[in-house]
């Protein structure tokens, strides 16, 4: 991928596995009689690029690089491992140095898992002592996972996914989770990913004893939940199920005790290319869903009969210098202290929105209005749209400078908000 965007500047670099013409002597090769083996790493590793890996690869020690010379590690027909590549330690133990590169990676239930083994049970006091660091996923494709692309569980530090292309999976393409920090995501081709539960005929659910129907929203590219302080930048992102990059707190789901501390706060969103997408960015997606299938710890301002909404916490982020091309609702602003700033939008429908600020529930039921917004130098160039711009139910100390719709001068001014759906992830429910 070589794009030049004329809001941002370029998104460079190839994407997808890089092969040397010789491979390195230091990496010991594992050879295709033991394709079938679940392989534990311990050293630098190569494998057989006229082969495919069906056991799965799973690495616990540090300074360990695996160049996979653009082998697969494909998951088998019948009873996968969990995972196709596991980077994992307990999280007693810095974990450092590692490098998986020129891989394909398909069909497991998560691709690749970097995780803290028992991280979610420390101490809010020691979470980072012995933080993971310089851990990089590069020059890859990742695809037709059965749930997700590319997973980074509890506390995950010091992460980097580059020149690699996560697609077709069934949930989320990369999934940031809570505590998640100092990570980054750069130059990364994301698309179709998120429509394993998107069934035209529907889905059951059963509602008071009575079995239902319903349409999936699907799932997005990048699902930032919880975590905090992490760069999405200079990717390419497109055709996702429910958007491009979603920014939200878990409401403590399916859980009687909500260990979920952290906002999705301070992330930065730059210089990326958002395209055809339902949602471009959302800060606080589940601020005014209805999320009474979810079972939250976190307790309920709103609590009836089939409906039960939570806070959600997503603070300072910042979405800067991106290029939305055809994307319905393009930022989506429903938490405190966002920054929209030099961002271009460009659509042939007049009906699609560039930046939307404002929440529902929360402002009407608790009189707490989207506020500290900053809205400046964004450009639209939606055709027929003359107020792209817009705020709804209500906001608090916003700045709203210099933004531009087809050349003039355009406000923030009220409009129409987007639908919301009546559950989360749920568009339409039917007999």
């Amino acid at each position: 991928m070589a794009l030049c965007v004329v809001a941002t500047g370029c998104i460079t670099g190839p994407v997808g596995p890089q092969l040397a013409a010789d491979p390195d002597p230091v990496l010991q090769l594992v050879a295709c009689s033991r394709a079938a083996e679940h392989l534990v790493l311990t050293t630098g590793t190569r494998l057989d690029p006229s082969c495919s890996y069906t056991g799965g690869i799973e690495i616990s020690s540090s300074g360990v690089v695996l160049d996979c010379r653009g082998a697969r590690i494909q998951a088998p027909p019948a009873d996968p491992w969990s995972w196709g590549v596991l980077v994992h330690a307990d999280a007693s133990v810095s974990l450092s140095g590692i490098r998986v590169r020129n891989c394909v990676v398909s069909g497991f239930p998560t691709n690749v898992m970097i995780r803290r083994d028992g991280a979610e049970a420390l101490d809010h006091d020691h979470e980072y002592d012995t933080p993971f660091s310089d851990i990089v996923i590069e020059d890859s494709q990742v695809l037709d996972a059965a749930k997700d692309g590319i997973y980074l569980e509890w506390g995950v530090t010091g992460v980097t996914i580059r020149h690699t292309e996560v697609a077709r999976s069934a949930a989320v393409g990369i999934y940031i989770s809570p505590g998640d920090t100092d990570n980054v995501v750069e130059h990364d081709h994301l698309h179709h990913n998120g429509f394993g539960d998107v069934k035209p005929e529907g889905l059951p659910i059963d509602l008071n004893g009575t079995t239902f129907h319903y349409l999936s929203t699907g799932r997005e590219a990048i699902a930032i939940d919880g975590g905090y302080g992490n760069v999405i930048r200079q990717n390419e992102i497109h055709d996702d199920a429910n958007g491009a990059v979603l920014i939200y707190r878990n409401c403590g789901e399916y859980s009687t005790v909500n260990r979920r501390w952290w906002g999705a706060d301070a992330n930065e969103i730059s210089e990326n290319l958002i395209a055809a997408e339902r949602n471009g960015v959302w800060i606080g997606s589940r601020q005014a869903e209805n999320q009474y299938f979810m079972e939250c710890a976190d307790p309920a301002y709103i609590d009836q009969p089939l409906r039960r909404v939570h806070l959600d916490h997503a603070v300072g982020n910042v979405v800067s210098h991106n290029w939305f091309v055809q994307v319905r609702s393009g930022v989506r602003v429903e938490d405190d202290d966002s920054r929209i700033e030099g961002n271009t939008f460009d659509a042939d429908q007049a009906a699609y929105q560039a930046v939307i600020v404002g929440t529902q529930t929360r402002t009407q039921v608790l009189d707490e209005p989207v506020a500290g917004t900053v809205v400046r130098d964004n450009r639209s160039r939606i055709v027929g749209a003359t107020s792209p711009f817009v705020w709804a139910w209500g906001r608090s100390a916003t700045t709203d400078e210099a933004n531009t719709s087809n050349g003039s001068a355009s406000a923030l001014v009220e409009g129409t908000p987007p639908a919301i759906d009546p559950f989360l992830f749920v568009v339409r429910v039917w007999l």
